[in-house]
């Protein structure tokens, strides 16, 4: 009974929970290319308060920290993968934006032999 008289931000978050928030937030702020500003700004913690009142929004530093940390994961993991492959297909393309920035990808493909495993 207690439980439901507490006001939302009285109640405890769990670090599971807390850590599946923040990490929606890194991989939002990293695929849709969002200035990492984003979590200081009233709206977004607007909308947080209203989502998961007992969450803390984590400073812009933190998200910085944690998509560092997820790129080097994943450059890890790329790397482990490439070691097995023994040719690769790598595409370019270059292009400069309206503002006169410049800009290149690389692309690369690769066939995983234990697809066909």
């Amino acid at each position: 009974m207690a439980e439901f008289v507490r006001s939302p931000r009285s109640r405890h978050l769990s670090g599971t929970k807390t850590e599946e928030i923040t990490r929606a937030i890194v991989n939002m702020v990293a695929q849709d290319y969002m200035p990492l500003r984003i979590v200081e700004g009233s709206g977004f913690k607007n909308l947080m308060s209203l989502i998961a009142p007992e969450y803390s929004v984590p400073s812009r530093n933190t998200i910085k920290a944690r998509i560092d940390k997820v790129y080097d994961e994943e450059k890890s993991k790329f790397l482990v993968e490439l070691r097995d492959v023994e040719t690769v297909a790598l595409t370019t393309d270059t292009w400069t934006s309206n503002s006169t920035t410049s800009y290149i990808t690389v692309t690369e493909h690769h066939i995983d032999i234990k697809v066909g495993n």
